[in-house]
């Protein structure tokens, strides 16, 4: 009886101690997971920008050889999604280091 009760030593009576429950849910997100999930969809945007900057300098390639007016409006096309899509990459970077910092 003694093992699970407490004994007080003011009144001397046997009382059952409150113990609370400190397992975490499963389904709960760490912080950290969840920074890190923030990263993710930064990195994927920046893929989609690089694809779009690949179709780009493609376009812009094909309007140069053979010489269509529009070229430099595709090679602006491309450096500006070239250079979002590196921007993206480097934000996500530094949410990734954040998410690592993260207890």
């Amino acid at each position: 009886m003694e093992g699970e009760l407490a004994h007080c030593l003011n009144c001397e009576k046997y009382f059952k101690p409150y113990v609370p429950d400190t397992t975490i849910p499963s389904n709960v997100e760490s912080q950290a997971d969840k920074i890190r999930n923030h990263a993710g969809r930064f990195v994927t945007a920046s893929c989609f920008c690089l694809v779009l900057a690949a179709l780009g300098f493609l376009a812009g390639l094909f309007a140069t050889v053979n010489g269509y007016e529009s070229a430099r409006l595709d090679w602006i096309i491309f450096v500006g999604f070239f250079s979002a899509a590196i921007w993206l990459y480097l934000v996500a970077q530094l949410i990734h280091i954040r998410a690592n910092t993260e207890k």
